[in-house]
């Protein structure tokens, strides 16, 4: 589930299942510096199964995706961190693409430790 949390954010239409892909949205102009990196507003939560957790991506040569594992039971805002790599800036628009999100299953094997 899909919860708007900021009235002035994308609405819920706007994300778009593209090739087992969500296209997740920036609720604001922000600019990261070159060498730097950046946090991108997108006013929305999510709430998926305990079996699953989200991976955010952002596929761009100048501009790569951090902390991009979300857990299911985190509940805030869907925050995408950034780092530009570039020598200059990058720039997004509200209502812009900034990520995509993807949803995987946890399949919970029993670990086995052996000593050599």
């Amino acid at each position: 589930m899909v919860f708007k949390i900021s009235k002035d954010c994308p609405t819920i239409k706007s994300i778009e299942l593209v090739n087992g892909e969500y296209e997740i949205y920036a609720n604001e102009d922000k600019t990261i510096e070159p060498d730097t990196q950046g946090k991108i507003s997108t006013g929305i939560r999510m709430e998926f199964p305990n079996d699953y957790f989200a991976f955010i991506n952002f596929k761009n040569d100048s501009v790569q995706t951090l902390a991009g594992v979300v857990d299911s039971d985190y509940r805030g805002e869907l925050i995408v961190m950034l780092y530009n790599h570039s020598d200059k800036p990058f720039t997004f628009k509200r209502h812009e693409k900034c990520a995509t999100i993807t949803f995987h299953a946890i399949k919970h094997k029993m670990m086995v430790e052996k000593f050599e």
